[in-house]
């Protein structure tokens, strides 16, 4: 019976481990919007955007499972690899923060469920 999770070293439901988990990870979403707006490297519209975008991935992750999504991360992933090459072989076209958009970008990639 696998009612305890790996999270809190097995010690919460894994059901209220998951949601602790959703929650601390939307909390730290929502703060490093507000400070994206707050030093205007981003319009308000583009961190909603962004996180309406967050969130759908999120759940479409959850809903399809590990190994449907990670065959849906593969052509995501191409367009990704396809756009950090042509902005590395045209430096006019990158922006400031270009850098951590690439990594968080290979981290997604790479990851799974």
């Amino acid at each position: 019976d696998d009612k305890r999770g790996v999270f809190a070293g097995g010690v919460l439901p894994r059901g209220l481990a998951l949601v602790l988990l959703r929650v601390a990870l939307g909390a730290g979403a929502v703060a490093a919007s507000v400070a994206r707006v707050a030093k205007g490297r981003h319009f308000p519209t583009d961190v909603v955007g962004g996180g309406l975008v967050g969130a759908s991935l999120a759940e479409l992750a959850v809903a399809l499972g590990p190994t449907q999504w990670a065959r849906l991360k593969y052509p995501v992933g191409l367009t990704m690899t396809a756009e950090a090459v042509a902005v590395l072989a045209a430096p006019a076209l990158r922006e400031r923060g270009f850098l951590i958009h690439v990594i968080i970008a290979m981290l997604w990639c790479g990851s799974t469920l």
